[in-house]
């Protein structure tokens, strides 16, 4: 885009505007009209054909980034639209490949327009607009501009053999080249050093590190592996059904879980002379799947004493033994078992 600045009074004002210090490391590239823009007809798009030398430029600066958002000033009219559309450059200066385009939004009349986007973009790709398909759209700075011959928009005509509103990947003829004029948009592009398609500045939540998540990775959905199988518990147990007691200081069984269980067993003796029930000391256990346990009941010295001289009048005394097999997913599996005491 060559020649030389006009002179009007107008015209530093936009050069101020266009060389407005960004923030960061984005840029902003285009410009916006000041005061109520000139609307253009239905479906028309417009790129920058040329401005002269220092005025604004409406390329992405290389090598590219994120286009985080786009502006307009609102026209007078209400109900009046736009998008923004992206073209990259063909061997043909008048032709123009789409490479992206933004919904339509709805433009608050007399008022500056800010629209969020997330665009990528190619270093020398160049922004334009596509005013609405009903009312049309402020597309242009006012004539009362007065802006010198250098400035010139090119336009495509809907009414041409290409499509009336070309997808991203066709080619567009700008067919149309309108003197002293200044398209009415601009677009912030950011950096995008992980090319993920979030803008580094105010998009991207891991900066140098690609993802989808806001720019960051999406975590690995972890899938639990099938619960296991629940097996059905059985117990084998056993007990003699005679017992030395005094010998053995209590009484003696045996458990074999099929699970990994843990296993506990009380048992009882009557008295019948004296009326007293003495319990036997409580044995637990935890035991391995198919282990073989032996579980030993106790008599304190003072209830061994009891029992043995009940034996020695000849008595018949019984024990009544209960075990309590407990595993994980299964009831406990209770055995009971009746035991001759014998001195």
């Amino acid at each position: 885009m060559g020649g030389a600045w006009p002179t009007r009074a107008v015209l530093p004002c936009l050069a101020a505007l266009a060389f407005a210090a960004p923030a960061h490391a984005s840029t902003t590239i285009g410009m916006v009209a000041t005061s109520a823009p000139n609307d253009c007809p239905p479906n028309w798009e417009y790129i920058q054909g040329g401005v002269p030398t220092g005025g604004p430029s409406y390329d992405v600066p290389a090598p590219g980034g994120v286009i985080t958002s786009w502006k307009t000033e609102g026209g007078a009219n209400a109900g009046a639209g736009m998008s923004l559309k992206v073209y990259s450059p063909t061997a043909a200066s008048d032709t123009w490949t789409v490479v992206a385009h933004t919904p339509l939004k709805r433009l608050t009349p007399n008022t500056l327009n800010t629209v969020p986007a997330r665009v990528s973009v190619q270093g020398g790709d160049r922004i334009g607009l596509r005013v609405s398909s009903d009312d049309g759209g402020p597309c242009w700075f006012p004539g009362a501009a007065n802006l010198g011959t250098d400035y010139h928009a090119l336009g495509f005509n809907p009414l041409s053999p290409t499509s009336s509103d070309p997808p991203v990947g066709s080619e567009v003829t700008f067919n149309n080249d309108d003197k002293h004029a200044l398209v009415n948009i601009a677009a912030v592009v950011e950096p995008d050093a992980d090319g993920d398609g979030f803008g580094d500045e105010t998009q991207d939540k891991c900066v140098g590190v690609s993802g989808t998540d806001n720019g960051c990775p999406v975590p690995p959905v972890v899938v639990p592996p099938p619960p296991e199988p629940l097996l059905p518990l059985s117990v084998n147990a056993r007990a003699s059904r005679v017992q030395h007691v005094l010998r053995q200081h209590g009484i003696v069984l045996v458990v074999q879980p099929s699970l990994a269980s843990k296993v506990s067993a009380t048992a009882t003796v009557s008295i019948p002379a004296a009326g007293k029930v003495l319990r036997f000391t409580r044995a637990t256990k935890n035991v391995a799947a198919n282990s073989r346990a032996t579980l030993k009941l106790r008599l304190s010295k003072s209830r061994l004493g009891r029992v043995k001289r009940a034996l020695r009048s000849h008595r018949k005394l019984f024990a009544r033994a209960v075990v309590t097999t407990t595993a994980s997913g299964n009831n406990p599996a209770v055995k009971r078992f009746k035991i001759r005491l014998k001195p």
